[in-house]
C-alpha cells in the first residue's frame, strides 16, 4: 500500500514541479480565463438568468459562479486528453502502463495536481473581477459540494474523451470543439438554448443546481436524483470505455505506436 502511496504521491510533486518550471504557461491561461469572463460580463450575456429565474439579482454573479466550473471541468478534459497525447508522443505511454499503479490512478494524481494550478488561477480571476467589476460571489458549503460532484461527473466525461485519445491516436480539434459546445450548452453564461437535454451533462445540470442555491431557491428532489444518476453514469461509462479503450490498443499492439 505505502508503494502505491510513493508513486502517487511522486506523480503529483512531479507535475507542481514541472508547472513551476512553465510560469508563462500559467500567465496565458489567467490571460485567456480573465478575457473570456470580460467579454461574458460586459456583453450581459447572461441577463436572461433574470427571465428564468424571476428573480432580482445581479446576473453576473450567477455567470461567475457557472464560469469557474467551467474552468474546472476543463481542467479534467484537458488533463486527461494532453497527458495521453504527450506520453504517447514521447513514447513512454507504454512506461505508464507498467507502473504498479494503474494508469486510471496516474492520471488521477496529474489531474489533482493540474486542479491545484487550476484553483490558483481562479483565485486571481476572482481578484480580477472584484477590482476590476466589483463583483464577488459568496459560496457555501451546498455550492461546494455541487460542485466536487460535478466535477466527479465531468471527470468520467473526460475519461469518455480521454478513451478516443488512446484508441483513435488523434482526434483533430474534437477537444476544443467539446470546450466550446460545454460553454454554450452548459448554462455557463445563458440558459441552455437545448433545455433539458443539458441535465444529462453534469456541468449542464450542476451549474443549473448551484444557481438555485446561490439564489436561496429549493431544489426539488427529482432535480436532485437526476443530478447524482447522472454523474455516476457518467463515471461508470467513461471508466468502461476507458478500460475498453485500454484493451484493444494492447490487443492491437498499438500502445507504442502514434
Amino acid at each position: 500500500m505505502k508503494k502505491y502511496l510513493n508513486a502517487f504521491k511522486s506523480e503529483i510533486i512531479t507535475n507542481l514541479i514541472i508547472a513551476k518550471n512553465y510560469k508563462f504557461s500559467f500567465l496565458m491561461d489567467i490571460g485567456i480565463f480573465i478575457s473570456i469572463l470580460s467579454f461574458l460580463i460586459l456583453s450581459k450575456s447572461g441577463y436572461k438568468y433574470t427571465l428564468y429565474y424571476s428573480k432580482k439579482f445581479d446576473f453576473r454573479e450567477l455567470v461567475l459562479i457557472a464560469y469557474i466550473m467551467w474552468i474546472l471541468s476543463l481542467s479534467a478534459i484537458n488533463t486527461i486528453c494532453s497527458e495521453i497525447r504527450l506520453e504517447n508522443i514521447q513514447g513512454t505511454l507504454e512506461l505508464k502502463f507498467m507502473s504498479i499503479l494503474p494508469f486510471q490512478i496516474l492520471l488521477l494524481g496529474k489531474i489533482l495536481s493540474t486542479l491545484l494550478i487550476q484553483i490558483l488561477e481562479i483565485v486571481v480571476v476572482l481578484l480580477f473581477t472584484k477590482f476590476i467589476f466589483n463583483l464577488s460571489i459568496g459560496i457555501n458549503f451546498k455550492i461546494i459540494g455541487i460542485m466536487l460532484l460535478t466535477y466527479i461527473g465531468m471527470y468520467g466525461f473526460s475519461l469518455v474523451v480521454g478513451s478516443l485519445i488512446l484508441s483513435k491516436k488523434k482526434i483533430g480539434q474534437l477537444n476544443m470543439i467539446i470546450q466550446i459546445l460545454l460553454l454554450v450548452f452548459s448554462n455557463v453564461f445563458t440558459i441552455s438554448k437545448i433545455g433539458y437535454f443539458s441535465y444529462f451533462i453534469p456541468l449542464g445540470i450542476g451549474n443549473h443546481l448551484m444557481h438555485l442555491s446561490y439564489l436561496g431557491e429549493d431544489i426539488s428532489n427529482s432535480k436532485l436524483l437526476i443530478y447524482i444518476f447522472v454523474c455516476t453514469l457518467w463515471i461508470i461509462i467513461g471508466q468502461y470505455l476507458f478500460n475498453k479503450a485500454i484493451n484493444y490498443v494492447k490487443e492491437k499492439g498499438t500502445l507504442s505506436l502514434y
